[in-house]
């Protein structure tokens, strides 16, 4: 859980983090609070902890603000507080802390991900020409040949891909 980890507890007993500095209040709360979403920390925890934070900086957010920023952390569009805005947060706001000793673990899956297939309305090419070869090693292992007899449409049909993408999907394949 990233709460738990030594750069959470760095930078939620920081007290002096302003709003002048490129990586300020907003962008320590807003990873702060992504902390807490991957954490499994409900939405309302996380505004005390941040809210208190808040409390004890020397120049503090306002309150809709801080609420502004854990609801957009947890509209979940994002998995994980980035590592590159921890490395930063540290680097500014905890300088004589030895960043490796925050920052033990590897944590290379701190980015935002793309959705599964299944979530999304629209699917990437490589995609659809995977779904092609499919449908054609299915429909020529069906038939014993190596052809197969069918048309555009259909083929747009059986596997819901629009006719335009579909075609892009031919051309790269072939």
């Amino acid at each position: 859980r990233q709460i738990d980890q030594p750069w959470f507890q760095a930078l939620i007993n920081q007290t002096d983090i302003d709003q002048n500095v490129g990586y300020g209040r907003h962008n320590t709360i807003f990873t702060l609070a992504l902390a807490c979403y991957s954490s499994n920390v409900s939405q309302a925890q996380c505004f005390d902890i941040l809210d208190e934070f808040n409390s004890n900086l020397n120049h503090p957010l306002a309150t809709q603000h801080v609420q502004k920023v854990i609801s957009d952390a947890y509209s979940g569009q994002f998995h994980a507080a980035s590592r590159e805005y921890v490395n930063a947060l540290l680097e500014t706001w905890v300088p004589d802390a030895d960043r490796r000793v925050y920052l033990q673990r590897s944590q290379t899956t701190w980015y935002k991900y793309a959705k599964p297939r299944t979530e999304r309305v629209n699917s990437h090419v490589h995609e659809w020409q995977a779904d092609l070869m499919a449908y054609f090693s299915q429909r020529t292992s069906q038939e014993n040949n190596w052809f197969t007899r069918t048309s555009l449409r259909h083929i747009s049909k059986e596997l819901n891909i629009c006719l335009g993408s579909l075609t892009k999907a031919l051309k790269e394949l072939i």
